[in-house]
């Protein structure tokens, strides 16, 4: 038996067809949906992102069907989401970049979904399809989800056309050629879609991505899951707009303080990323491989050096910080957190959840690597010297030569950083030149070379690998104020957020900054502002210093001051409406008012069973009304009535609108019939 067939004997539904049919429509385009959010990696997306963007846009799908002024609707949902958005931050902390692409399509799927589940699934079927191929962006090619998602979408659009069906013609008509051909469009639609999405997965399989390791090395051959990239600090943008840097905003970020009160030094490098694939404009922070930390409570970097003192730090984080592991060069050892991810030989640790619990971590201060230092082969065959496409490298030839910098990396350093500190200026304002890509006007302008951090530490990764030194960009805080409440503790705060260069040994990670020693992130003292060591997208808003700007910003950043507008916008709304006064003159705006009235008729006569489908006219509807029986002729009459006033300029005076007065009556009295 058809499902058509199978559908004839159950009750009829208010608007014609069978109430099982129009419960399938709805089940099979839920279903539809929440394949689509499967879809998502959650490593990228996290449920309470999911949540965030999708529980307000079905409250709102749901509650826009209620007799409610649109303003009110418009700031109910802008106070939803915002609040919705707010928790999901506090709860998980901040959400990659790839996963925002899916986030602008939630909302409007979450709407649709539930906003027409039983009518047409195509806007909803649109959107949820759009989810699918973001996920397939993200996370790839699942086979499973696909299928079963092609299924349920088949089955939706077969069950709207049976229901379409039924709105258009009378059930006793037979439908099987119809059927038929629905059946053989529907398939071959989504057949196509199938395709296209394969075709999308494979076309990305073959672009290049710094989210992939190297094929051919070891480490990524040992490791059956695709590496991904992790977080937020997916790129180190060269035009200081975004990026890690930008992530990190407050004057008091870290403090650093040692288990004995003895004084912390003032040049300290705290880590806490670093970048490997390289372009003209940005790097990226290339492939990981994580793994589990060693211990429940803490992870073993490494041996400690034998002959050489282990220093204890104790790293406490505030606000942004709390993404963050934060870790002085050559540590050993990281003690006081759980819940970490973990890169071993690339010492990329990162908590999985935003946290600010104080950890202890265990270091050493070992002395520059000495000529007879191997580099590391390993970085060296996994991409650690690969340069940017389309850089032009005779121009880095050229100055290269001219600055004589040799293959000898303990030289080459030496040379670079002499070169840069005489070729180019620090500045907080950004390159500027005739060429496309800053990081040429920082080396190349033909008048004022000038940069900051960034530019410094890029220009001197790009060179040493020229010279085939394997290094990364390396990013977080240095130097750090003295501490005011915690004697020898020091405060590291966004002022000193900084990049550098690390160069990879067999045996360790050197640091090495290019950067003019006075201008390496170091803040200035208190209330003499910000000097030009002060990178532009690091700078801190001085209104905050203001009281009633620190005030407002407090109570902004408070959840009880959310949960308490939405309270009240939530009784706003379920506040009664008191009914407008009757205006002086009856001769008003006609379209409005009459559209509204139309509105009320339209939903008297859908709770009445008589529900108006999308896309059907007015007049339309009318006949499908007359022709079973159901259109009083007080509703006839009101929808000429507001024909008249809307397409034929007839004014919306006392006794049109009396007509559709009895209009919605009659209907009304459709929907409770008084007993014979």
């Amino acid at each position: 038996m058809t499902l058509a067939g199978a559908t004839m004997s159950n009750p009829t539904s208010t608007n014609g067809a069978p109430s099982s049919l129009r419960r399938l429509a709805s089940a099979s385009l839920f279903a539809a949906t929440a394949l689509a959010l499967s879809n998502l990696p959650a490593s990228e997306l996290p449920v309470p992102w999911l949540l965030a963007f999708t529980i307000p846009g079905a409250i709102i799908g749901s509650w826009s069907r209620l007799d409610r002024p649109r303003w009110l609707r418009v700031l109910f949902a802008i106070v939803l989401q915002a609040s919705a958005c707010y928790g999901a931050l506090e709860w998980v902390g901040p959400m990659t970049r790839p996963a925002a692409l899916a986030c602008t399509i939630l909302p409007p799927l979450a709407f649709a979904t539930t906003r027409n589940h039983d009518g047409d699934p195509s806007l909803a079927l649109f959107l949820s399809f759009c989810v699918m191929l973001v996920g397939v962006i993200i996370d790839g090619f699942d086979m499973r989800i696909l299928l079963a998602y092609g299924a349920v979408a088949f089955l939706s659009l077969h069950v709207a056309t049976l229901i379409q069906s039924y709105r258009t013609s009378k059930p006793s008509r037979a439908r099987a050629p119809m059927q038929a051909a629905d059946v053989m469009a529907i398939s071959m639609m989504m057949l196509s879609c199938m395709v296209g999405v394969f075709a999308i997965d494979r076309t990305l399989s073959c672009l290049p991505s710094p989210s992939r390791g190297d094929s051919s090395s070891t480490d990524s051959a040992s490791n059956h899951s695709p590496n991904r990239q992790v977080g937020l600090d997916d790129s180190f943008i060269l035009d200081g707009g975004n990026g890690i840097l930008s992530e990190m905003s407050g004057e008091q970020l870290v403090r650093v303080r040692r288990p004995n009160q003895s004084t912390v030094e003032s040049d300290l490098y705290l880590r806490c990323g670093f970048f490997t694939a390289p372009s003209m404009d940005r790097w990226r922070i290339g492939s990981l491989n994580l793994g589990p930390q060693s211990s429940a409570d803490g992870h073993v970097l490494g041996a400690p050096w034998g002959g050489f003192d282990i220093h204890r730090l104790e790293v406490e984080r505030f606000g942004g910080a709390a993404k963050f592991v934060f870790l002085p060069p050559d540590s050993v050892q990281v003690a006081g957190l759980s819940e970490l991810a973990v890169d071993q030989r690339r010492e990329w640790l990162r908590p999985k959840r935003p946290n600010q619990d104080t950890y202890l971590v265990a270091y050493q201060i070992l002395p520059a690597p000495s000529r007879s230092s191997v580099l590391s082969r390993i970085d060296l065959r996994l991409g650690l010297t690969n340069l940017p496409e389309g850089m032009d490298v005779d121009r880095f030839e050229r100055l290269l030569d001219k600055w004589q910098v040799p293959r000898d990396p303990r030289s080459a350093m030496a040379a670079i950083a002499d070169g840069l500190a005489g070729h180019c200026r620090y500045s907080r304002s950004e390159p500027a030149g005739p060429f496309a890509h800053r990081i040429e006007n920082f080396l190349f302008a033909d008048v004022d070379r000038h940069g900051y951090c960034m530019h410094f530490a890029s220009a001197a990764a790009l060179m040493l690998r020229m010279r085939g030194i394997p290094c990364r960009i390396g990013v977080g805080l240095y130097g750090g104020n003295a501490d005011k409440e915690v004697p020898g503790a020091r405060m590291f705060g966004a002022q000193h957020a900084h990049a550098w260069v690390e160069v990879l040994y067999e045996d360790r990670i050197f640091i090495f900054d290019p950067t003019p020693p006075d201008s390496r992130g170091r803040a200035n003292a208190p209330n003499q502002g910000f000097s030009e060591s002060t990178d532009p997208e690091l700078e801190i808003n001085e209104s905050l210093t203001d009281p009633f700007s620190r005030l407002l910003s407090t109570l902004i950043g408070t959840p009880a001051t959310w949960a308490v507008l939405l309270g009240l916008v939530i009784l706003l709304t379920l506040m009664p409406r008191r009914q407008p006064k009757p205006p002086a003159r009856q001769q008003v705006i006609a379209a409005p008012k009459a559209r509204r009235a139309l509105h009320k008729l339209l939903r008297a006569l859908a709770k009445a069973g008589h529900r108006r489908f999308p896309g059907q006219t007015l007049e339309l509807f009318a006949t499908d009304l007359a022709a079973r029986e159901c259109l009083p002729p007080e509703v006839g009459t009101a929808f000429t009535t507001y024909q008249e006033v809307r397409f034929g300029g007839r004014e919306f005076d006392r006794d049109r609108a009396q007509h559709m007065e009895h209009g919605l009556r009659a209907a009304i009295a459709m929907r409770d019939p008084e007993p014979a």
